[in-house]
């Protein structure tokens, strides 16, 4: 949506139109924090692999969150509202703490990021902030029956919260 150009929908590119892509509120930090990875085939007798740009963590943090921002009134789509909140709990699980917060600050300290990112710490506050919060009970409600609920729903505020201080 930062860089999209005029218009509510459609981002003017240039040669490829304005269909060719949609403005989104959430994805500004992607232009900010990724990196090419080489993405292979899952076949192991498939040689083929490309290497592409890849959103880092905090950008897909701060695009999950906007997203569950968006849809949370949207009754129809709380099971996507689930898994969205459980993709920030393995997210969560899986980077660094330190080394997402200092991509959030970066994102923070961007001119094309920086406000998106501020709002989407404070969704991120208001949905993972303690056990009974909406983000918190998506992720204890995806994980139904797989799971301790009480376990989850403590290392999901544990997680959220050592983020959330280590980017104040």
């Amino acid at each position: 949506e930062a860089v999209g150009g005029p218009g509510s929908r459609g981002a003017r590119l240039g040669i490829h139109g304005n269909r060719a892509a949609r403005k989104v509120y959430g994805l500004e930090g992607v232009l900010i924090s990724h990196k090419p990875r080489k993405i292979e085939s899952l076949a192991s007798d498939d040689p083929r692999s490309c290497v592409i740009e890849v959103a880092g963590p905090a950008a897909l943090l701060v695009a999950k969150v906007h997203k569950i921002a968006e849809r949370i009134d949207h009754a129809t789509r709380s099971l996507s509202l689930d898994k969205d909140a459980f993709d920030i709990f393995r997210l969560l699980r899986a980077v660094d703490a330190p080394a997402l917060a200092t991509e959030v600050r970066l994102l923070l300290e961007n001119e094309i990021s920086g406000a998106v990112t501020a709002r989407a710490l404070s969704l991120f506050r208001e949905f993972f902030g303690d056990a009974t919060s909406g983000g918190t009970q998506q992720v204890v409600r995806h994980v139904a029956g797989l799971e301790d609920p009480d376990f989850i729903a403590a290392s999901s505020v544990s997680l959220s919260q050592e983020l959330l201080d280590l980017t104040t």
